[in-house]
């Protein structure tokens, strides 16, 4: 398709950047970064800069850099407070950097900005539980096990929450 597009007269530029962007999704993550990276740097206000993000975040995390993961993150995090993805994508980089505050912080906020997403409310009742907060985490799993009965996860979770509810 970005062949076509090329003949009908799209920008080449433009057609040179999904080019890489898709290069990078599809394992070639190392040798594109710095090139996407400095574009980022650069033009950080760039409307394709977000574009770029979305291939670079779920690189560093797919490759363990996470410390670049935390810095891009947290950056495009203040650019777009109320961006669920960005804010799951925190959610997940803390649980893996051992940084549980960071992982509640972003798992409650992602189950606020999306309260109907079955994702959200899983993450934020996963990471509210792990910090001894069933209370608040039974809400999530009681609201997942509405909706799916069946929901094994879900289960385990509102199974942990009693269980430590007493």
């Amino acid at each position: 398709l970005l062949d076509r597009a090329a003949k009908a007269g799209w920008p080449a530029e433009a057609v040179d950047w999904e080019k890489s962007l898709l290069a990078a999704q599809d394992g070639g993550f190392a040798g594109l970064e710095p090139k996407l990276r400095q574009a980022v740097e650069a033009a950080p206000d760039h409307p394709d800069a977000d574009l770029i993000r979305e291939v670079l975040a779920p690189g560093y995390i797919t490759a363990f850099d996470l410390n670049r993961a935390y810095h891009l993150l947290t950056d495009w995090v203040v650019r777009r407070p109320a961006d669920p993805r960005v804010r799951l994508w925190l959610f997940d980089l803390g649980r893996r950097m051992g940084l549980p505050q960071l992982a509640l912080e972003h798992g409650r906020a992602v189950a606020e900005l999306t309260p109907d997403d079955p994702a959200a409310r899983r993450a934020a009742g996963d990471i509210l539980i792990e910090n001894h907060q069933p209370t608040d985490a039974k809400s999530h799993f009681d609201w997942l096990l509405a909706r799916d009965p069946a929901d094994r996860a879900a289960r385990l979770g509102q199974a942990r929450c009693l269980r430590e509810l007493g």
